[in-house]
């Protein structure tokens, strides 16, 4: 839902805050997979 609300909105980036989804590295990996600029650690440093 928020990749496409990324989309769909025209986002160039996602910012993930703070906890949950800051902390999930397969959220990072689908953000840039989808041509977005994830805005915090690669999903390596995560794991």
């Amino acid at each position: 839902a928020i990749l496409a609300a990324a989309k769909a909105t025209g986002a160039d980036a996602i910012h993930p805050g703070y906890g949950f989804l800051s902390e999930n590295a397969d959220f990072a990996e689908a953000v840039e997979k989808a041509g977005l600029i994830w805005v915090g650690p690669s999903a390596k440093a995560i794991r």
